[in-house]
């Protein structure tokens, strides 16, 4: 049991090192019919800690059309799929 122990702290201690996203985009839907969304989508920003606190932000975003645009209308996203550092959130 020690050392799944040892090996599960070495995990974590790896993953709070290593700036990703382990969380999927949310877009809000409608709760009058659940067909429809809203063009809103949000993106969570959290540097992961051993603490129960995570710095970091959540960023909202808009769907128009097939593209994510910021605040301005241009592309929010570069060629990765991250935030464009250009860009302007809501």
């Amino acid at each position: 049991i020690e050392e799944l122990n040892e090996a599960f702290a070495t995990t974590m201690k790896t993953v709070r090192t290593v700036d990703a996203s382990f969380s999927s985009p949310a877009i809000v839907a409608s709760s009058a019919d659940r067909t429809r969304h809203l063009d809103s989508i949000y993106l969570t920003m959290f540097q992961p800690a051993l603490g129960a606190r995570w710095l970091g932000n959540l960023k909202k975003l808009k769907v128009s059309g097939t593209q994510i645009t910021d605040a301005t209308g241009n592309l929010a996203l570069d060629g990765s799929g991250a935030i464009s550092q250009d860009s302007r959130t809501f």
